[in-house]
């Protein structure tokens, strides 16, 4: 089968004559070139990729190993030492209290006996102070 085609070639029409065969030849090489691609670039594309992915898992795989290390060793250094000076401060808290209490306890017992001996005094000469009133206040 003889196909004629026009085509316009520097403005002026052209006839061609093709066949069908040549028409078909044609259309399969043109079709192929689709299909064709150079394996080995392709392969050598993947195998970089896949180098580069490998280096940086390595590198980061590194960093967390070091990161983890750093990490252990610090809390295996300042984990006890921080416990270690818990308890050391609770004890000198307590320590620090139980001294303040007994101050508190002391200052009442002077103020009792401070007390005291202005009753007496008051007794003795026979008025009434507003001493006692003022130690009153500061008891409460």
């Amino acid at each position: 089968m003889t196909e004629i085609s026009t085509s316009r070639y520097q403005g002026k029409d052209v006839q061609l004559q093709t066949t069908s065969q040549e028409m078909l030849a044609k259309f399969a090489i043109d079709y192929s070139s689709y299909f064709k691609f150079d394996m080995y670039s392709s392969i050598s594309k993947l195998q970089e990729f896949l180098e580069e992915a490998a280096a940086k898992l390595d590198e980061f795989s590194s960093l967390f190993e070091m990161n983890e290390s750093e990490s252990k060793d610090w809390i295996e250094q300042s984990l006890p030492s921080i416990i270690a000076n818990s308890v050391r401060t609770t004890s000198d808290f307590r320590k620090r209290i139980d001294t303040f209490q007994g101050l508190v306890e002391e200052l009442k017992a002077v103020l009792d006996r401070l007390e005291a001996q202005v009753t007496q005094a008051e007794q003795s000469f026979g008025t009434s102070s507003s001493l006692r009133s003022m130690f009153n206040y500061f008891v409460r």
